[in-house]
């Protein structure tokens, strides 16, 4: 009865979302917060699911709770690889991991699992945070606290905000999103593991959702998250999740998954039988070599040549164990090589880089042409969302000023209280509002173009 309570008093306190929630969804050309990559899915990906479409490999049955065992091998295979030097698999690391239905599930079943083991504790959101945090939070009654920061174009709060923070608030669990979604920010290397001695030292477990982390890039740095994590001897007490659905443009495969402790896992697949019986059971070869790739990709700036082999011949091992020789040959084989693999992994890495740049250009110029009506922005240094306040949003509540430019100009943003709880900001001050860049840039300025000159509108009936 009292989760019954708790829907429907959910349904009237989210009564303005709908309108806008639903142009978020269903218009996708319109809408400026959406979220999701508009770019098109590599070609890998297309390419491979439909030959996995038309030989009914995968999706003629059912897998395994925790997910395709290949899937699994290689996600194992893929965090260990991160987390050291050279070519050690880290040991003991991300030896527990569990496909989900997207970064969605995965983030609903911890927090799950956590109100039964740690029932009273505190928990500490840095920065704005994906709204199914929150949701959690309320749905299973957990003491949360969201820290921003105090600084101007900035919503993660700095290392010596989070120290202090954790001095007050005692919490036994700290959520941070590598790179922040709303916001685009990141912690470099050094402040990330600052993060991780603060945690220590207060024995403090780590909840990292790294669902937008991209390899393939050189427009942003990409944090050294496991690597850190084990060099600091705490990957224990983490719990790492990721989507690899959101960001290769496929997010209606719900393709995401989850490393923790045995115990987590153990939960977590429970649950997956539950709700799901187990999880999807697509993109299964894409998603595998994907991984692949990525290893290929970072390992070999520090591996000479003839080392990078080893690399296939850890995922060849696996595959012809968990997969078969039939599904191997039929679908693997040509990828996973020992020879002149270096091409197959520029040319998929230079697809998804030419996209990044796209989002770095798209941020670059709503900079610029928002500018005069911009109060803050934060600094895009990973994914491709990030965050603006726009002035003209004071005194204005703000469902009702993100629908008044929806109607207007069919432009779709959405504000702060959606990704916050709906929490309520003061009247006199600007809220901020969610950007994504994952957009064609010639679309993306249009709408960008047709904010402003709303924006324009709005300061003249103001003179």
């Amino acid at each position: 009865m009292e989760q019954l309570a708790y829907v429907q008093e959910r349904k009237k306190k989210n009564s303005g979302l709908p309108g806008i929630a639903m142009d978020s969804l269903i218009s996708f050309r319109t809408s400026l917060s959406n979220g999701i990559n508009q770019f098109h899915p590599p070609r890998l990906y297309t390419e491979l699911f439909e030959k996995e479409v038309k030989n009914s490999d995968f999706v003629k049955t059912y897998t395994m709770t925790d997910g395709y065992p290949s899937v699994v091998e290689a996600i194992k295979s893929y965090e260990k690889l991160l987390a050291t030097e050279k070519l050690v698999l880290a040991e003991n690391f991300s030896d527990h991991v569990c496909v989900t239905a997207g970064a969605t599930a995965a983030i609903m079943f911890y927090f799950e699992y956590f109100s039964l083991a740690h029932s009273n504790s505190k928990i500490l959101l840095l920065g704005l945070n994906f709204y199914l945090f929150y949701e959690c939070l309320d749905r299973y009654k957990l003491n949360g606290r969201t820290l921003l920061s105090g600084l101007k174009n900035r919503i993660l709060p700095t290392v010596e905000e989070i120290k202090q923070s954790v001095e007050t608030d005692n919490p036994s669990l700290i959520v941070l999103t590598l790179p922040g979604n709303p916001s685009g920010e990141i912690y470099s290397d050094k402040e990330f593991r600052d993060i991780v001695a603060i945690a220590r030292s207060n024995n403090i477990k780590l909840l990292v959702d790294k669902c937008q982390m991209e390899e393939f890039t050189s427009e942003f740095e990409f944090v050294q998250i496991n690597k850190i994590l084990y060099e600091e001897n705490y990957y224990q007490n983490a719990t790492i999740i990721n989507s690899i659905s959101k960001t290769r443009s496929i997010p209606g495969a719900r393709i995401g998954y989850i490393v923790s402790s045995e115990e987590v896992i153990d939960y977590v697949k429970y649950l997956n039988e539950l709700y799901y019986f187990n999880p999807p059971n697509i993109y299964i070869t894409p998603f595998i070599i994907d991984l692949f790739y990525r290893v290929v990709y970072l390992k070999r700036k520090e591996l000479v040549s003839h080392e990078v082999s080893e690399i296939s011949k850890i995922f060849r091992k696996f595959l012809l164990i968990n997969s078969g020789n039939d599904v191997f040959v039929k679908f693997l084989k040509k990828f996973i090589k020992t020879k002149d693999i270096h091409g197959d992994v520029d040319t998929f890495a230079k697809e998804i880089a030419d996209n990044y740049s796209v989002i770095n250009e798209n941020y670059l110029y709503t900079k610029e042409r928002l500018q005069k009506h911009l109060s803050e922005i934060t600094e895009l240094q990973g994914g491709f969302n990030f965050c603006i306040k726009i002035k003209n949003s004071v005194s204005r509540e703000q469902l009702e000023f993100c629908s008044e430019i929806s109607k207007a100009i069919k432009v779709t943003v959405i504000p702060e209280s959606m990704y916050f709880g709906n929490k309520v900001v003061d009247s006199d001050e600007p809220f901020w509002i969610r950007i994504t860049a994952a957009f064609p840039a010639e679309d993306f300025r249009i709408l960008i173009d047709n904010l402003y000159f709303y924006l324009e509108s709005l300061k003249e009936e103001s003179i």
